[in-house]
């Protein structure tokens, strides 16, 4: 619960401070801390589907980064051009 000196609206004479905050005051500060907390909630979707394809691309960069390093190695390179000389060197 919020101190009643943050409830009061600013300026309030010392008298209404020390009598403490009215009735409306405190529903009204109770909306606030349920907004904030609606706000807050862990059970909104909202914005999943973007945050949920953003981390889709990022493992199909990190998918192709490993690919694109494999296949640029030397041995894939070397392991392909053996291939392709075998295929053309064969007799028919």
């Amino acid at each position: 619960m919020l101190p009643a000196r943050l409830l009061l609206p600013r300026g309030a004479a010392g008298a209404a401070r020390a009598r403490g905050p009215t009735a409306d005051h405190l529903v009204r500060g109770d909306r606030t801390v349920e907004r904030i907390r609606r706000r807050l909630s862990l059970g909104s979707e909202d914005g999943m589907a973007t945050v949920e394809y953003l981390v889709g691309l990022l493992a199909v960069v990190a998918f192709a980064m490993v690919l694109y390093s494999v296949l640029t190695g030397d041995s894939v390179i070397a392991r392909v051009h053996e291939l392709v000389e075998r295929a053309l060197s064969v007799n028919i």
